[in-house]
């Protein structure tokens, strides 16, 4: 290797590998006048009037000045009249660079209001030149400071699409899938096409001969060098226009920038019995699973994914060569939604795709050849062209984690919380339903919940297993972060615990948006994480926050995407400190960004805070207000797919016959059905377990004690900001928001229940100005609900619930069901007894 002399005169030296000193190398672009080998070798004087020799004299005076007694430049440096020098220091470049000292990038077009537009981010070489070294400092075309990489970091983020964890040098070259590394180099440009594929030799980590003259195939001799050490299938998750059918391509792309809109695709392994890909004369020999999309093409699924799993387009080729099955792309983009779920009935086969392809082709006579190597000629697919079972890693399950606030023992009778019998309700078995159950009090930091749920998903997920959460109070915020987190970063692989800190720290910190970055998150991910479809159900109990967390920094709620989420909440809660997390608010759902598969029901029921997580129950005789929610929740969750234990859920008094489901007899007039429903109605008329009134449950001392500190604590966070809230005042009811129908039931019962909440006059509510708009009143206790609308009180859904069933969609939110009631206004008092017993045939 030659260096220069950074102390005039600018003097050649060689030196081994082995004696190497500390050294500085410039990246620049090429210019005019630009001083060769030969002419620093002859030392002429008039190589001192060009540019080149300039620039390198002002490079070497900085390297000086910096302490650096030697400079290397690749334009001075290098012999370029011999063949085999110049191909030894293009394969040592990479690592030329990565051992220099400090690395000066040479903007020769820019200032800082302008180096957004400098073309050095624009040209292949420089790529390697910004990875490379340690550390990197930008010069403007006046040689002044611009900046490090690590200053920069965001601004060459923005410009380049590099991930900022690379250029802050936390993750290493190798952690970063090769189609995103490929994205990298998708808009740079070279002057000689072989260049293309020569100066990303060292961003893989691969060595070849350069063979200047052969154009497109030194990047596809590029990729094959790639496959010999690694065995990521992100190298075939590429894209170009002009691909069809008439104009196939083989597996491999044809330039970078193929890869221009592929960086978010990363490995990711299914299955177990899968051979390598290997490259062969017949072509590169997979070993995956095939899914027919036409008469005479197919999907290859290749083993990684970007959100689902990818696949590529086809097509069997057959010509007047001797090609038995092979195969060619013919797919100008690739699907990356495949859904994990295809992977239970998927099977692998072995086929061969051609490594390249030019030209036009036919339409074709597909052939395949068997194991046993007899050929069987088909106008398409065989029904059973396949081979072998894909055999997923696992098999399809349910991981259902249930976080509980309570801090009594479980007896298994109505004294136990609602999460509890839930837990308990649960049917398990191995290879169907795992179950994981946490219990915890209201001052339990969400910590202790959140990566205990998380362990046991890690530990437990297969690909296409499905994740419900159920939780109350604390639990039930813990829940809803830990479905953010499963989202959000992914799950980490079975038995890396040592990782599971590291997860919550980045995870808390970009949420918080305390020192961290989505890119963060990103680079986590993509490095240690396994891809979810998300989770699929979450059911809630009064979800609160306490208060007294944020000094822990406890991560915030980001928006929600999971599926369907069914939160039960009190509507007669008055504890300060017990506001609840409203998922409305938290939905994904907005007019420019509709999410049609999500499903959220947000029901307000009668009752406190308590009354809704089940802390307190009455006799085996009757059922306990919190009964309601639970049977609700029961049922929905069975339409979410859940299996509950028929014993158990007759023990538990959420099935009214031998079937194990809650709404079997409500349409019917069966003696069970009658009795259930009876025993229902007489749930929502159960006294309130209300710790700031006497004479519901608490001892007298209790109640005071709770009303001191409800002074206290009302005071403290209406100084500080952290809620608006009065002492004793209920909490606010939205407009839109969904009422039980126990809540109407209730009412009816009691004169003296007047929640002053749902009304749009005072507090001291008459019965008379209770104000219900009402259209035909759902038959199902179990789950009607009115839709409260802020100027004429309650709207009641027409068949909502039924005509849903009909079309078996559950997609529908509470604004929806809004929307598509028609109804007729009528005062709560002529609403008569005797229509009510009609009403629910009590």
């Amino acid at each position: 290797m030659r260096l220069i002399r950074t102390k005039p005169p600018l003097e050649l030296q060689e030196f081994t590998e082995n004696e190497l000193p500390q050294y500085a190398i410039l990246s620049h672009r090429w210019e005019s006048e630009e001083v060769t080998f030969q002419e620093m070798i002859r030392g002429d004087e008039t190589i001192k009037t060009k540019a080149g020799y300039k620039k390198i004299k002002r490079f070497c005076a900085r390297a000086h000045q910096d302490g650096l007694e030697y400079a290397w430049v690749d334009t001075c440096c290098i012999n370029k009249e011999s063949s085999a020098e110049l191909s030894e220091a293009i394969n040592s470049m990479f690592r030329w660079y990565e051992r220099a000292e400090k690395c000066y990038a040479y903007l020769c077009d820019a200032k800082f209001e302008t180096i957004e537009h400098s073309a050095w981010f624009q040209r292949g070489w420089t790529l390697q030149e910004l990875l490379a070294p340690g550390e990197v400092h930008f010069l403007a075309s006046d040689w002044s400071d611009l900046g490090t990489r690590t200053t920069l970091c965001s601004l060459i983020n923005k410009i380049t699409g590099i991930d900022e964890s690379i250029l802050l040098r936390d993750k290493r070259l190798q952690d970063f899938s090769i189609a995103k590394r490929m994205s990298w180099a998708s808009a740079r440009q070279t002057t000689r096409i072989e260049d293309i594929a020569y100066c990303l030799m060292g961003i893989f980590n691969v060595n070849m001969p350069l063979l200047y003259g052969e154009g497109e195939k030194a990047f596809i001799r590029l990729q094959e060098e790639i496959m010999k050490d690694s065995d990521d299938q992100t190298l075939f998750a590429w894209e170009n226009e002009d691909i069809s059918e008439e104009h196939p391509s083989g597996l491999l792309a044809r330039s970078p920038a193929d890869f221009r809109n592929c960086s978010d695709i990363v490995p990711y392994s299914f299955s177990k019995n899968g051979t390598p890909f290997a490259l062969t004369n017949r072509g590169i020999r997979m070993h995956l699973p095939l899914v027919r999309v036409g008469q005479d093409t197919a999907m290859l699924i290749l083993e990684c994914c970007g959100p689902g799993l990818v696949g590529i387009r086809i097509l069997s080729k057959q010509d007047k060569l001797r090609s038995e099955g092979q195969w060619i792309r013919v797919g100008k983009t690739f699907r990356r939604d495949i859904p994990f779920r295809i992977l239970s009935e998927a099977v692998l086969d072995i086929l061969y795709v051609l490594k390249a392809f030019m030209g036009d082709f036919a339409k074709p006579h597909i052939q395949e050849v068997q194991d046993d190597g007899e050929e069987r000629n088909t106008h398409g697919f065989s029904r059973a062209p396949f081979n072998y079972k894909v055999q997923p890693r696992g098999h399809h399950k349910k991981l259902i984690v249930c976080f509980d606030r309570t801090g009594n023992e479980l007896r298994g009778d109505n004294s136990d919380t609602n999460i509890s019998k839930i837990y308990r309700m649960l049917y398990r078995e191995e290879r169907h339903q795992l179950c994981y159950y946490k219990k915890g009090h209201l001052d339990t930091c969400p910590e202790v919940f959140i990566m205990n749920g998380y362990k046991f998903v890690m530990n437990h997920y297969e690909p296409n297993d499905e994740i419900y959460l159920f939780g109350s109070a604390n639990g039930a915020y813990a829940a809803l972060v830990l479905a953010s987190l499963i989202e959000y970063v992914g799950v980490l692989n079975a038995g890396d615990e040592d990782r599971v800190p590291q997860v919550w720290e980045i995870f808390r910190n970009w949420t918080n948006s305390k020192g961290g970055s989505m890119w963060r998150v990103r680079a986590f991910r993509e490095s240690f994480c396994r891809p979810t479809g998300g989770v699929a159900f979450i059911g809630l109990f009064d979800a609160v926050y306490n208060q007294s967390f944020r000094k822990t920094q406890s991560p915030l709620i980001m928006s929600i995407p999971d599926h369907i989420i069914r939160h039960a909440v009190s509507v007669d809660e008055r504890y300060v400190v017990l506001r609840p997390i409203l998922v409305q608010k938290l939905s994904s759902n907005t007019d420019e960004n509709p999410r049609d598969a999500q499903d959220i029901q947000e029901i307000w029921f009668p009752g406190t805070h308590h009354d809704m997580i089940g802390s307190l129950g009455n006799s085996e005789d009757d059922w306990p207000l919190s009964h309601v929610p639970l049977i609700w929740m029961v049922s929905e969750g069975m339409k979410a797919g859940l299996q509950f234990d028929r014993r158990q859920t007759q023990n538990f008094y959420c099935s009214e016959s031998s079937e194990n489901d809650p709404f079997r007899g409500l349409e019917g007039d069966t003696t069970d059905a009658l009795e259930f429903k009876r025993r229902l109605s007489g749930a929502s008329r159960e006294p309130l377990r209300d710790p700031l009134s006497f004479g519901c449950g608490w001892s007298k001392r209790t109640v005071l004690k709770q009303r001191a500190k409800e002074c206290l604590l009302s005071s403290i966070y209406n100084s500080s900001d952290r809620v608006s809230a009065t002492s004793g005042s209920p909490r606010k009811v939205p407009a839109g928001a969904a009422v039980h129908l126990s809540v109407l039931l209730r009412v009816k019962a009691d004169l003296n229940y007047r929640p002053s909440n749902l009304s749009t006059t005072s507090k001291q509510l008459e019965a008379e100005a209770f104000n219900w708009t009402v259209s035909e009143i759902e038959d199902n206790l179990v789950g009607g609900f009115y839709i409260r609308d802020s100027l004429q009180g309650l709207q009641v859904p027409s068949k909502i619930e039924n005509a849903r069933e009909r079309d078996g969609n559950t997609s529908s939110t509470n604004s929806n069901q809004a929307k598509a009631s028609s109804s007729r206004s009528l005062s709560y008092t002529s609403i008569r007894s005797s229509r009510l017993s009609d009403l629910y045939r009590i």
